[in-house]
């Protein structure tokens, strides 16, 4: 095995908490080349709250709630939250219940954005990937504004429409 094939790619996930993010969370806690070193929670799909619950619930089926969850953002920069209830249930999840679900203690104290930074200083390099889904750029575009404008000097950002990640895989092979 090569060197690069040996390297884990350290990743931080920032989710609104959806089935979508759930799904995202469950492939890179099982990709075997994918280090989760924490999940950053923001409204979006749903409030913040709920948000960490989801993540927890996802963690919690895949044994891993030693991965760090971070509260974030509760409303957009301007103030606003529009959820996506009527697509994906009250709870963002398709209101599955959850007969046991994980102790909401273990959502970290510290606030999401500073784990960001802590951690892009303690592994310098982090954030050369930054996937950001349409949803999110149309429920808070200025916040998609000051991350783009703001981080462009520091280092190269590539934008990838979602619809480049959603196509039928049962056709591939």
């Amino acid at each position: 095995m090569s060197s690069r094939e040996n390297t884990r790619q350290l990743v931080v996930l920032d989710v609104d908490g959806g089935v979508d993010d759930a799904q995202a969370i469950m492939l890179a806690l099982t990709h075997p080349h994918v280090q989760v070193l924490g999940i950053t929670c923001v409204a979006g799909n749903v409030n913040v709250d709920q948000v960490c619950r989801n993540v927890l619930r996802v963690l919690k089926v895949f044994d891993r709630l030693e991965v760090p969850v971070f509260a974030g953002a509760s409303l957009s920069l301007l103030g606003t939250h529009v959820d996506a209830c009527h697509y994906l249930g009250q709870d963002g999840m398709g209101d599955v219940p959850d007969p046991d679900p994980p102790s909401a203690d273990l959502v970290q104290s510290e606030h999401a954005v500073s784990a960001l930074l802590r951690l892009s200083r303690e592994y310098p390099g982090l954030g050369n990937v930054t996937p950001s889904a349409e949803y999110n750029f149309w429920c808070d575009p200025e916040a998609a504004h000051v991350v783009l404008e703001g981080y462009v000097s520091l280092f190269p950002i590539t934008v990838v429409p979602w619809e480049t990640c959603v196509q039928d895989h049962d056709n591939v092979g």
